[in-house]
């Protein structure tokens, strides 16, 4: 690989070829390195995530200090909204929703799950009573969500339907409101029952399941 000379070695043809290769390979990998390098580099710019007023304000803001830490740079901007908007118009780029999306060409990932709990302040049962059978439930004020109002998820209204109470009639224990956030703060204060999900029907302390 190597020539003697007066003023010290010389590469032969194979050392040339030798160092020219080893070259390549040191540089290719090199360049590989840099490459993996980027691809272990945390995620940043503008993220915008729709997701429904009530999983937004009471399960997914929590969190987002958290999100913020892990990932420092994102620029985050949550859309609370029960209306579905279309991540293929660019309307948001990502969703959380309590159903499965109807577009197949999604990016699905299951982040949790959600039990729903029949419940009502200490306060309410301590003046009202607390109904020992489903059916006992129309003698009580049930809070729900209105017709023709953008669903959060499917059937927000099943609680009627176990009651066996109409949502649509003309009832006065009938209570409606489009939020399940002030559907949470009304059963906590006593106004009614309604079906709440397990992180608010079990993490407060003056509600009864």
């Amino acid at each position: 690989l190597f020539h003697r000379h007066a003023r010290g070695l010389l590469l032969t043809e194979q050392g040339d070829l030798l160092h020219q290769t080893a070259r390549s390979i040191f540089a290719n990998l090199a360049m590989v390195e840099a490459k993996l390098t980027d691809t272990r580099k945390l995620p940043e710019g503008p993220l915008r995530i729709t997701v429904a007023e009530f999983i937004g304000s009471t399960w997914l803001a929590p969190k987002l200090q958290q999100f913020r830490e892990r990932y420092p740079g994102i620029q985050l901007t949550i859309l609370l909204d029960d209306n579905i908007l279309d991540l293929g118009m660019r309307e948001a780029d990502a969703a959380i929703r309590l159903y499965k999306p109807e577009q197949p060409d999604l990016i699905q990932r299951h982040l949790t799950t959600l039990h729903f709990h029949i419940c009502g302040a200490k306060s309410y049962f301590k003046k009202f009573g607390t109904p020992e059978k489903v059916k006992d439930l129309k003698e009580h004020t049930l809070i729900g969500y209105p017709a023709n109002s953008p669903e959060p998820f499917d059937d927000p209204n099943w609680l009627f339907r176990v009651a066996g109470v109409d949502p649509a009639a003309s009832n006065p224990n009938i209570m409606m409101m489009n939020s399940f956030n002030a559907i949470h703060k009304a059963v906590a204060t006593g106004a009614g029952i309604a079906a709440l999900p397990d992180y608010l029907a079990l993490g407060s302390k003056n509600l009864e399941t």
